[in-house]
């Protein structure tokens, strides 16, 4: 009888503990929108007057895969994962660390969007497509170097916006008919 009672306990509380973990993901879902949001927002600021246009949160037709932020300017497209990290970030042997962690897995789903973007825009073969992830603590990342890891840039949103605003081989006229056919094929995620 005593061991019944302590089961029924357990099961209780692993129920309890089931439904405040649910509880914290749905909550934090919502957060972390809200913070890639702002960090679009803050890279918005931050080019204002470029001749950059940035696209936020759109959905990739066909597929639950969205991209955060799409920036069409001077050095061409580039696929921007606005990322919540913190830590101090380095890289190793040709992977991301942050505080020690493997991280890499974020510069491959990088890697997957931007060839996605490129097979959307298969017509403009000679546009400069890369990848970027906009850091959200600046202070973990290093000073006097860059960080890039499979031709993907790592850097905070200062930086980023200064390599964006750089001029490039892509005309303005073209960087604005690009991301008119960009905004047409990717959808704001809803």
């Amino acid at each position: 009888m005593h061991q019944s009672v302590r089961r029924r306990g357990r099961r209780r509380l692993t129920t309890l503990l089931e439904a405040i973990s649910a509880d914290s993901r749905q909550e934090t879902q919502p957060a972390r929108i809200a913070r890639r949001e702002e960090r679009g927002r803050q890279l918005e600021r931050l080019l204002t007057g470029a001749d950059v246009c940035l696209l936020s949160d759109r959905r990739v037709p066909g597929s639950r895969a969205s991209v955060d932020l799409l920036a069409i300017g001077p050095q061409g497209v580039t696929v921007i994962d606005a990322s919540h990290e913190t830590g101090r970030a380095r890289v190793l042997g040709g992977r991301l660390l942050v505080d020690g962690q493997d991280r890499t897995g974020m510069v491959f789903d990088v890697l997957r969007q931007v060839e996605v973007i490129r097979l959307g825009l298969a017509t403009h073969p000679t546009l400069p497509i890369t990848g970027a992830i906009c850091w959200a603590e600046p202070d973990g990342l290093p000073r006097l170097r860059k960080l890039t890891v499979k031709d993907v840039h790592i850097e905070g949103p200062r930086a980023l916006a200064d390599e964006l605003r750089r001029p490039g081989p892509v005309p303005a006229a073209q960087v604005r008919r690009i991301g008119n056919v960009l905004d047409r094929r990717l959808p704001p995620r809803i």
